[in-house]
């Protein structure tokens, strides 16, 4: 279960502050709690402040950042127009889900 990161832009922001924005592309399969995820190996980040999302694929899961735990976790709804999110079940193929993150930390 791994992410496939492509496309990475490195900035210095100011003094020790870095932001890293990257393409994300979803394992072939989920698992419940989120996908480990470790920007101290990948940027040298060892501490993340904030992390945004921008869903680029039409699979339809909404992307979040589980700081405690150093995770990318999935959502989706349900058919009903005011369903509430649930995580994405295990074993779900999201490599179709593709999405831009801009990590910023130290």
């Amino acid at each position: 279960m791994t992410l496939v990161l492509t496309d990475p832009v490195n900035n210095q922001i100011n003094g020790r502050m870095r932001e890293v924005t990257v393409t994300i592309t979803g394992p072939a399969s989920y698992a419940t709690g989120g996908i480990p995820f470790s920007p101290l190996n990948l940027f040298g980040m060892a501490l993340v402040q904030i992390v945004l999302f921008s869903p680029a694929s039409a699979q339809g899961f909404l992307p979040s950042w589980d700081y405690a735990a150093n995770k990318v976790k999935l959502w989706s709804t349900g058919a009903a127009a005011n369903a509430v999110l649930n995580e994405v079940p295990n074993t779900t193929n999201v490599t179709t889900n593709v999405m831009r993150a801009v990590f910023r930390g130290l």
